[in-house]
């Protein structure tokens, strides 16, 4: 998930290193990373200098602590598993090792090395019923496929393949979601070539593809139909296609939205105010039968962005910094802080949960928000 749940694109090395260093060095780090996290904690990453490090922290935003090193680390729906990204150190960038599924303390239950269609990982998103994981790969110069693991049988099947023109506006643009009884899967990306351009519906044990949409993007399931944005508009198709129609004109351009709970969706969106630096805001959308009730989320003196919404509906993590006034003027540096937040959004309260230690965070943070992705916490249970 990028917000998401997250993703990223890093590079598989195919040389096998020796098995039993592998072997044992992998399951002294697994030990430590659940012997150090429970269900109920919230992970996320950090790249400081050449390294990927996993930190847990309650969802108070108490008790953070550091727990291993890995990339894009994620709980499974029903928290007995995480998953996460092995990476080598690397000047430039993290060359991807190994994508990883532990269990218990100890017990890795799956790991993908290297194979011939999956060099690299866009993203990946877990089964709501937690049997499964659903993978975005890009293998060769413009090809990518969409694999599907399954828990029980450990086996890995490929149920879409997509070619893409911009690889970098593919990795900002992805979109996958499941639907709640983890049958099918919504996919959509502004990257891929103009034939294949719109949203699609995946049934993952058929594999039959249909096409939703020539031109949505950004797909989430609410009240049995799926949501999803053409520029400024919201609209609602059923799944079978049928009876799909605009339904609310934000009159702003919908950059990104958050995972849809309890009928609540978080959507970052450009604003028409031209005195703002950074022109993006934030907004709280409750949808019940078609009616749309859209209010601006106004943390006071902090800019949040790529909202990453908890699993009860009622808070969110995001990409954050402190404002210097009201009116949206950026702190100085040694005062922006930074990092990641949590937002209360019953009480209004704003939680610092990690400053970030990049020394390229600026450049970072840019980058994130203006696509809308970059938020890498993962939720527990």
């Amino acid at each position: 998930m990028r917000s998401i749940a997250g993703g990223g694109i890093y590079k598989m090395n195919v040389k096998q290193s020796n098995f039993f260093l592998r072997f044992f060095a992998g399951m002294i780090a697994n030990l430590l990373l659940l012997g150090m996290a429970n269900s109920s904690d919230i992970l996320f990453h950090e790249k400081v200098a050449e390294q990927a490090i996993i930190y847990r922290v309650s969802s108070e935003g108490t008790n953070l602590k550091k727990i291993g090193h890995g990339l894009f680390p994620q709980w499974s729906p029903d928290g007995e598993y995480i998953s996460y990204v092995e990476s080598f150190e690397s000047a430039d960038s993290p060359i991807m090792k190994a994508f990883v599924v532990i269990k218990s303390i100890g017990k890795e239950v799956f790991r993908i090395d290297a194979r011939e269609d999956m060099t690299s990982i866009l993203l990946y998103s877990w089964n709501p019923t937690s049997k499964g994981i659903a993978l975005v790969t890009v293998f060769g110069r413009y090809e990518g496929s969409i694999l599907y693991y399954d828990i029980k049988t450990k086996q890995i099947k490929k149920l879409h393949r997509f070619g893409f023109e911009d690889l970098d506006m593919t990795f900002i643009t992805t979109s996958l979601e499941w639907t709640p009884d983890g049958k099918h899967l919504l996919f959509s990306s502004w990257g891929l070539l103009p034939k294949e351009l719109g949203m699609i519906q995946i049934n993952v044990d058929t594999g039959i593809v249909k096409n939703l949409s020539d031109k949505g993007r950004l797909p989430r399931f609410i009240e049995g139909k799926v949501l999803f944005t053409i520029g400024t508009e919201i609209w609602t198709v059923n799944l079978d296609g049928s009876d799909k129609k605009k339904i609310y004109d934000t009159g702003m351009p919908i950059i990104s939205l958050s995972r849809a709970v309890n009928n609540r969706i978080i959507l970052q969106m450009e604003s028409r105010d031209l005195d703002m630096k950074i022109p993006f805001k934030l907004y709280l959308l409750n949808f019940d039968k078609n009616i749309i009730n859209l209010n601006e989320i106004k943390p006071k003196n902090y800019l949040l962005l790529c909202p990453n919404i908890s699993i009860d509906g009622k808070k969110f993590t995001a990409i954050g910094m402190k404002l210097k006034n009201k009116e949206g003027q950026l702190a100085s540096e040694e005062e922006e802080e930074l990092g990641y937040y949590i937002f209360d959004i019953g009480t209004e309260k704003v939680t610092l949960l990690k400053k970030f230690e990049d020394s390229n965070k600026d450049e970072r943070f840019l980058w994130g928000i203006y696509g809308g992705y970059g938020n890498y916490t993962s939720w527990g249970r």
